[in-house]
């Protein structure tokens, strides 16, 4: 499955053709020789380390497999941390969770170390391979497990292995996995970092060598996936094509899926260019983003301040460049844009996918695959009040209803006064919110990203599967849902265990069954009707179907009737 993550990340499940024996501790390919490292009492065998194109270059597309060879690798290591204006695919661990609470912080506490010389850096992969899991039993490794000179398969320390029934899934920071299964082979590939130069814009770049790139520029790690990333996801998903194999995994059973602009990135691959790549996607809150055109005055306004920035004048310049530079003049941009959440956004040029979304799934556009795509309750709870610029932060003390559309303009630069207004009207009225402008912004902007997108894929693909995150205790916002499948959930309540447990049982089964299925939990139906439901509802309290309610149906409609001014 490829997930393309929280805020970025790609993670790749490729369902096990046969057990990989820990005979196939190395792996012969190509361009290479990889060795593995084998856990002999979860009978895991990890592949770190991966390389499957060359070093990249700013704004061209990757080159996959690596031209030259690469001789014997000891695949029992993660690439070393990249600094973040290096375009990269990182590693993890797979089935395991690799980080410690005490490692995480220090992750976010240390700036990432250089690791590229001025444009390049190494694209790597990671494959974890699950040989014959214990049900219920997974496994923490600590993040160093030193390394070996010669070639060949390498044992996990005993001493570094802990075991816990309860904790199934990995740390945020590195990777997420579905409940241990003897039959999948999970793949990570973050799908972009904060300031990557994934993205080329405007008239002169379309027209220069951006190859399969396209028009774009850097964006921050929270943001959606640009088409630089998209084509890696892409060369990734060839790489898992033509060699998953070798690693025991079936080519013809891979799963795609991401969260938040992660899942906005499986949904372009749902209507891009190469839908044979994949047979199943998955996504959570997928991120309906602004497209403006590659020569839109506002995408050409974004390039121009960019290079500005930079000290440059063409494309060539900024390949040239330091990485600092380009780091440094992506956050200019960023500073320049205070009411918008992501000035860096992918643009529509019209080839890597034909239509905007909303178009593509109405018209019956996009790859016919089963899907499983749902939201949370509070999606849009905290994003104006994140905001510096205080006409469009509906946290300020003196917010009004023009704050609210200052808001969501900022978001979506062509929604007119007067759709906003018609919005307000009909779908929105501020009475309903108790007179509160942040809980209609928050009403209004979660529905219009997410609510509705996850709406919009579920009633047009079938089979759809269609779920809703309801949690008082964790949480209902945006990403609140990952803690089913990034944190150890030991201190959680009994509910909530029970909850995130049959949440883990529904997503394995998609990815390695087609269907959802959960065996003490409530029967997981497909959507059957033209408005999204069923729909299945995750609460600790009960989970069942729902059928989505009529007037959220209405402000869909409204929301994805307007898609050619809103450009989505």
């Amino acid at each position: 499955m490829i997930s393309i993550s929280s805020l970025s990340a790609a993670l790749l499940y490729a369902s096990l053709a046969a057990g990989l024996g820990l005979e196939a501790a190395s792996v012969t390919l190509d361009y290479g020789t990889f060795a593995g490292l084998v856990d002999l009492e979860q009978r895991i065998v990890y592949f770190r380390g991966v390389r499957y194109a060359d070093p990249p270059q700013r704004w061209t597309a990757p080159v996959s497999p690596p031209t030259g060879h690469l001789g014997h690798v000891q695949a029992t290591t993660v690439g070393a941390r990249i600094n973040s204006t290096c375009p990269v695919l990182s590693t993890c661990p797979s089935t395991a969770a690799r980080a410690s609470r005490t490692h995480r912080r220090r992750w976010q506490r240390e700036p990432p170390r250089t690791a590229c010389s001025g444009m390049q850096v190494r694209l790597e992969r990671t494959i974890a391979p699950p040989t014959n899991f214990k049900p219920h039993a997974d496994l923490r490794t600590d993040d160093d497990h030193g390394r070996q000179s010669a070639p060949g398969p390498r044992l996990l320390p005993r001493r570094r292995i802990r075991g816990r029934k309860h904790a199934r899934l990995c740390t945020r920071a590195h990777h997420a996995v579905v409940r241990p299964s003897a039959r999948v082979c999970h793949i990570r590939v973050p799908a972009g970092s904060a300031g990557v130069p994934g993205r080329c814009c405007g008239k002169e770049t379309r027209q220069s060598q951006c190859g399969a790139l396209r028009p774009g520029l850097p964006m921050p790690s929270s943001g959606p996936q640009s088409h630089a990333h998209r084509a890696q996801q892409q060369a990734a998903l060839r790489w898992v094509q033509r060699y998953i194999r070798k690693f025991g995994g079936d080519p013809a059973r891979v799963t795609i899926w991401g969260e938040s602009g992660g899942a906005g990135a499986t949904m372009f691959h749902l209507i891009g260019s190469d839908p044979r790549l994949f047979h199943q996607a998955m996504g959570d809150s997928p991120s309906l983003s602004y497209l403006p055109a590659y020569d839109d005055p506002y995408v050409e306004s974004l390039f121009t301040e960019f290079a500005r920035n930079a000290g440059c004048l063409d494309l060539d310049c900024l390949r040239s460049v330091p990485a600092d530079t380009i780091a440094a003049a992506g956050q200019k941009v960023l500073a320049s844009h205070p009411a918008t959440l992501y000035p860096f956004a992918p643009v529509f040029d019209g080839a890597f996918f034909a239509q905007r979304p909303v178009e593509a799934f109405s018209s019956g556009r996009f790859a016919r695959v089963p899907v499983l795509f749902g939201s949370n309750t509070d999606e849009g709870a905290g994003w104006s009040a994140s905001l510096a610029d205080g006409a469009a932060n509906t946290a300020s003390p003196n917010a009004t209803q023009a704050t609210v559309y200052s808001f969501l303009r900022g978001q979506y630069a062509a929604l007119s006064q007067k759709s906003f207004d018609t919005a307000v009207r009909l779908h929105y009225p501020l009475a309903a919110y108790g007179g509160s402008v942040g809980l209609q912004a928050q009403q209004m902007y979660g529905e219009l990203r997410y609510i509705c997108t996850a709406v919009l894929v579920t009633e047009s693909a079938r089979p759809a599967y269609h779920y809703r995150w309801d949690n008082p205790s964790l949480g209902s916002h945006h990403a609140a849902d990952l803690a089913a499948f990034f944190w150890d959930t030991s201190a959680y309540g009994n509910d909530d265990r029970t909850l995130i447990d049959a949440m883990r049982q529904y997503f394995t089964a998609f990815v390695t069954e087609g269907a959802p299925a959960a065996p003490t939990a409530a029967v997981w139906a497909p959507v059957s009707s033209a408005h999204g439901s069923p729909r299945l509802l995750l609460n600790p309290s009960e989970i069942r179907l729902e059928t989505v309610p009529e007037d959220l149906s209405a402000r869909c409609a409204f929301w994805h009737g307007i898609a050619a001014e809103l450009r989505v």
